[in-house]
């Protein structure tokens, strides 16, 4: 991939980032009746937020002053029990849910050096609806529990969190968004969404071991390429009548909810994932659309070349905030030594490209590590030996 020449030395990009990023954080007031109150985070996390918390990551400010090329890409990983005892992710959090197993694949996790864990948790399980039409959100019901100690094995064991909200159609009431001509039939259901944001954000607005609220996993590639897709609650987003307008309005209205909550967290959602099978340029089709919803854009890739594509990724210096790879590996992802060699031809592009982490797909697919003995496969040796980013 031919790449271009910056037109700013990175000390200057700091020093306008900075600036930049000063005057646009609003700082957090009194602290709230309902947000916690945690115990510091390990070494290795206060790095990632010193670096991420003025999120230009290729370049940091040190305590001395001095700006430090970090060079390379924060190493990261998805994490959800999509297979585990034939349980899908909007059940792990909950009836399957198995303390003992997420605090040893989180030491694993450590030993991998990884710094960011992407956990999908189909938040549905954890939310309380009143039945009826017109029916909602009421509260966390107990898995919520099950969350806390997520973050609190995330502490232990140095990594921070991207929380995904919504698992597509496995974890989101389309109806909320059902529309006649862009007239909501069912207005309720989607504020009680936004409720449901505002108390998530405020009950972790101290939590040191979360990075970012992730508000729903390729949403825009759902719309455009299956909208009829089945196993939706509420329906499909054809049957709702979702378009990527409608859609847009959610997403911006979620990020402001939980930034009046936190201004300092940091929001995002994966804008697509680009299978072969799938158009590329999705990012760029949406990244202006998008740009009032996120602090940094989210994307994905699966090939077996570990190419982010031309017209995915065609003028990255030309945008305005930070991209992670927060999904990637082999279009035959399943298998460990053709996915290994995959996510290593991703990071090394992630790193020429200047993209600031690498999230391969996924710790408990038995790619990356056997989910039952723990065995590492070639991915998790992969994952290891990559330079540590932070």
């Amino acid at each position: 991939m031919k790449m271009k020449t910056p037109k700013l030395s990175c000390v200057w990009k700091a020093v306008a980032i900075a600036f930049l990023l000063d005057s646009l954080i609003i700082p957090a007031t009194a602290n709230l009746s309902n947000s916690k109150v945690l115990p510091s985070m390990g070494a290795r996390a206060e790095q990632v937020q010193t670096i991420h918390s003025s999120i230009e990551a290729s370049v940091r400010i040190s305590s001395s002053g001095v700006i430090v090329d970090t060079n390379y890409p924060l190493k990261g990983i998805n994490y959800g029990w999509n297979k585990l005892d034939g349980s899908w992710i909007n059940t792990w959090l909950s009836t399957k849910w198995n303390e003992t197993k997420v605090r040893s694949d989180f030491v694993e996790m450590q030993k991998m050096g990884v710094s960011l864990v992407r956990v999908f948790s189909g938040f549905e399980q954890c939310i309380n609806w009143t039945p009826g039409v017109d029916g909602g959100y009421s509260g966390f019901n107990r898995y919520i529990s099950n969350v806390d100690s997520l973050f609190e094995i995330a502490r232990k064991n140095d990594v921070q969190i991207i929380l995904n909200i919504h698992f597509a159609e496995a974890s989101f009431h389309w109806d909320s968004l059902f529309n006649i001509d862009g007239k909501l039939l069912r207005p309720n259901l989607r504020e009680s969404y936004l409720n449901m944001m505002r108390d998530l954000a405020l009950r972790y607005k101290d939590e040191t071991g979360l990075y970012a609220f992730d508000l729903f996993n390729e949403v825009y590639s759902l719309i455009d390429l299956n909208p009829d897709q089945t196993g939706c609650i509420g329906g499909s987003p054809s049957e709702n009548n979702v378009t990527v307008e409608i859609m847009h309005d959610y997403l911006r209205d979620s990020y402001q909810t939980i930034k009046k909550a936190d201004p300092n967290r940091l929001v995002t959602f994966e804008v697509t994932a680009n299978h072969q099978s799938s158009p590329v340029g999705t990012f760029y089709k949406y990244r202006q659309l998008i740009e009032d919803c996120v602090d940094y854009y989210q994307v994905g890739a699966y090939n077996n070349n570990g190419i982010l594509a031309e017209d995915l990724l065609p003028d990255l210096d030309q945008v305005d905030k930070p991209v992670i790879l927060g999904e990637c590996g082999a279009s035959e992802f399943w298998l460990p030594a053709i996915n290994a060699e995959a996510l290593q031809k991703f990071w090394d592009e992630a790193k020429a490209l200047g993209i600031k982490a690498v999230l391969p797909w996924s710790f408990v697919e038995d790619n990356i590590i056997d989910s039952i003995t723990h065995e590492w496969k070639e991915g998790a040796f992969t994952i290891q030996n990559w330079p540590n980013g932070n």
